[in-house]
């Protein structure tokens, strides 16, 4: 197939490539969804991290973090090994693979943010983040997640599991935001946070 006169789409129901053939327009399905899915920082040292979605050979959705520089033409190979290990089908012909791997990290950015922190704690006086979710009073946008490249997922719990009834007594008066926090499971909404308290809360969870 000629790249030159071929398009590759991604849509929610999968990656297809368009050819324009005696001035008709045909269709062929290349692969499941792909996309960009958001754009992170990391709050600490300013780096900029995209997440991209896909869905596996076995039908499940899985979301994957690449710092921005692996959408390089000069790395852009690590992204589609990395896909390919986590259960993504790649075409088999060479030229249309390649396509479809330059659409997706050429793709215009999606309007999504993320902020990624170090570890669980209080994030601009007003966002608790603990390793599996988090609380918030505020109505913004945002989500906080905590650095999968950091071991904070754990480091909470390595002394105990702690109760949440014990760790209101101890931040108190903190604790009030708790009772009127909306939660989210796959991270907070929140204005952009700026590190106000860091650390882990191993010692506020016992």
């Amino acid at each position: 197939m000629k790249l030159p006169r071929s398009r590759i789409k991604l849509k929610r129901t999968g990656a297809f490539v368009t050819k324009k053939v005696c001035g008709s327009t045909s269709k062929k399905k290349i692969g499941k969804p792909i996309r960009v899915r958001a754009i992170g920082v990391r709050e600490h040292d300013n780096v900029v991290f995209v997440e991209i979605r896909f869905k596996t050979e076995c039908g499940r959705y899985l979301n994957q973090l690449f710092r921005n520089s692996a959408l390089l033409p000069t790395h852009r190979k690590a992204i589609q090994e990395r896909l390919a290990d986590l259960g993504y089908e790649w075409p088999q012909d060479r030229p249309i693979s390649k396509a479809l791997l330059d659409t997706l990290c050429g793709t215009r950015r999606p309007s999504r943010r993320f902020v990624l922190v170090r570890a669980p704690g209080w994030y601009s006086d007003d966002v608790l983040v603990f390793p599996d979710e988090a609380f918030t009073r505020s109505g913004s946008k945002i989500d906080v997640r905590i650095d999968p490249e950091t071991d904070a997922h754990i480091g909470a719990f390595l002394v105990g599991k702690g109760s949440l009834k014990g760790w209101q007594r101890y931040r108190e008066p903190r604790s009030q935001i708790v009772g009127h926090a909306r939660v989210h499971r796959r991270g907070v909404r929140s204005d952009v946070p700026q590190a106000v308290e860091y650390g882990f809360l191993r010692d506020q969870l016992v």
